[in-house]
């Protein structure tokens, strides 16, 4: 097996090795520039009445990242108000301030898809899907909601699920992924909440309500925003209609936080609309802003109703148990069509499978197609046996099973930190600028930093900012939407970068205008050459860990002591040693 980077002359590998020298002299720059860790120290530190900044922060969108931000402005703004055009979201059920137990899923997938929730979020596409790459929910994301609601491992205990060690069971090729437990006692080892994205959801709106009663939802939409009269840099309202009366109404706002999902409201409707957008010889307008691509790779969950007496008799290591991930399993990594197997153990009893890759034919979903698909995935070692026998043991549940298909949608990316003339009240968050493949299972987590980073750039906020301000009043920087997205450009840029290089490597993908698919190559080569190093080695593997769990900058992957392996590894590689 070889290498274009096996071959590279010796002063450009003295090059890299120099170059591999910079990430560890300036780490500690890299973590507080790349990662959102600096930052949650801030969480959860509520400014005092009469420091609050005087006005409302209006949140398009009450799903994930609208309900993060809306629990982040609670802290720091006199009012707040979630607009959210679903309507059950305002059913008794979901505004009252207690978590339900419950034994039952919070879903009902049915054969039409995703039309049988129980609360369908229709606005969702993988609201349903596990994830086929990576685990739902990272280890920073805990911390996170940790610092933000105290009671929240009582209040998920409660939908049935409790804290697990942030461990995804990930079996690449058949080889079990070292997980560097090692490094850690039962205490401090990083641990994850292993939830439904029906499940999260509904845990996470509970909490804002519980913990935040200034935050008011609304059924409606925003229509629109409209500039200060006096100063076209800020924002003075956005226009709401009520979706029950149609009628229309302008709410004055303090900040307005575009949480509009895969619409992307802000960049498509609002902004041009309000004049905004018009580009400057410096910074760009509007128009080129958004980066997308597409590709091929489909998915499909698939849900079986565990009775009692069958989660008894399950061979699953460590029992039945609680909500977690039982196993990760890819195929190998030269593989023109990777495909992905996850089991996962849900709320209610239920047990998912959840497979998929590029093209993905055969879109498995009796018993006996996908013991046919793992057969296909032709691993380097053999699958543990108690995932045949529990593949096996679930025909008793067959017959009620339920499935769900999806292909990734388009990934964009809106690069708001190059645009000229934004109003400096404006953000955007979550999938409303940037919009990751699901199958990465990063959404959820991402909308967690954004808030995380809105929450430190308002803790900062002191002293009167706008020439309508009055004096002496707590008010947003005119910088302030500069500044976020400026820092959310460094922060998500490598993530960005990372899932576009991997899925650039899938046949058929389409990749971004003026792009070509051998663009990120070279992240694919190193990051696939120092992947097989961490099966081998377990600092290597540590690395890669914290990284994937967001407790550590991507820049790590270029210390010196990992560079070297590499090069190391592909000098082997070359010479036939490996």
């Amino acid at each position: 097996m070889s290498l274009a980077l096996a071959t590279v002359p010796i002063p450009l590998a003295l090059v890299v090795i120099f170059i591999s020298f910079i990430p560890l002299i300036f780490r500690r720059r890299f973590v507080s520039r790349l990662t959102v860790l600096n930052d949650l120290s801030f969480l959860g530190a509520a400014r005092s009445d009469s420091q609050k900044i005087q006005g409302t922060a209006v949140v398009c969108g009450g799903s994930v990242a609208g309900l993060f931000a809306a629990r982040i402005c609670a802290d720091h703004f006199t009012s707040v108000i979630v607009v959210e055009p679903e309507a059950w979201l305002k059913t008794d059920s979901n505004s009252n301030t207690e978590v339900e137990s419950r034994s039952e899923p919070l879903y009902r997938i049915g054969h039409d898809n995703v039309h049988n929730l129980i609360n369908p979020r229709k606005r969702v596409m993988h609201y349903t899907q596990r994830h086929i790459i990576r685990v739902d929910y990272q280890a920073i994301l805990l911390d996170i909601l940790h610092r933000l609601f105290t009671d929240v491992e009582e209040q998920a205990a409660l939908l049935g699920a409790t804290p697990q060690p942030a461990d995804w069971k990930f079996t690449p090729s058949g080889i079990p992924f070292p997980v560097p437990y090692e490094e850690y006692n039962e205490e401090t080892m990083p641990k994850a909440l292993f939830f439904t994205r029906p499940g999260f959801e509904t845990l996470l709106r509970k909490l804002v309500v519980k913990h935040c009663p200034q935050v008011k939802f609304i059924h409606g939409t925003v229509d629109g925003i409209n500039p200060s009269s006096n100063d076209r840099t800020i924002l003075e309202s956005v226009t709401i209609q009520d979706s029950k009366s149609e009628k229309s109404w302008q709410q004055r706002a303090a900040l307005v936080i575009d949480a509009t999902g895969s619409s992307q409201a802000g960049y498509v409707r609002w902004l041009e609309a309000a004049g905004f957008g018009v580009g400057s010889p410096s910074r760009s307008g509007l128009a080129g802003l958004r980066k997308a691509y597409e590709t091929r790779r489909w998915y499909i969950t698939s849900n079986f109703k565990v009775g009692q007496h069958l989660q008894s008799r399950l061979p699953i290591p460590g029992g039945f148990g609680q909500p977690r991930i039982l196993f990760i399993y890819t195929s190998d990594a030269t593989r023109e069509d990777p495909r992905s197997f996850i089991i996962a153990r849900s709320e209610g009893g239920v047990v998912q499978f959840a497979h998929g890759g590029a093209a993905f034919v055969e879109r498995p979903k009796t018993i006996d197609q996908v013991q046919k698909f793992l057969a296909s995935m032709n691993p380097r070692g053999p699958l543990p046996k108690w995932v045949h026998e529990t593949v096996e043991m679930l025909r008793e549940c067959e017959e009620e099973a339920t499935h769900s298909e999806m292909r990734i949608p388009t990934c964009s990316y809106i690069q708001y930190h190059k645009a000229s003339d934004l109003p400096s009240n404006f953000i955007a968050v979550g999938d409303s600028f940037l919009r990751l493949s699901p199958a990465m299972g990063q959404g959820v987590t991402k909308s967690a930093m954004d808030a995380t980073t809105l929450n430190a750039l308002l803790t900062n906020a002191v002293g009167s900012a706008h020439s309508n301000s009055e004096k002496g009043r707590v008010a947003l920087p005119v910088t302030f939407s500069k500044d976020f997205f400026d820092i959310q450009s460094l922060r998500l840029n490598d993530i960005w970068e990372s899932t576009k290089a991997s899925d650039y490597g899938i046949p058929g993908t389409v990749p971004c205008k003026d792009e070509y698919l051998e663009v990120g190559s070279w992240r694919r080569r190193y990051g696939k050459y120092t992947f097989i190093l961490s099966l081998k080695d377990i600092r290597v593997a540590s690395r890669i860990y914290h990284i994937q769990q967001f407790l550590a900058p991507e820049t790590d992957l270029f210390l010196p002591s990992i560079t070297y392996k590499v090069l190391w590894h592909v000098l082997k590689t070359t010479i036939g040693l490996a």
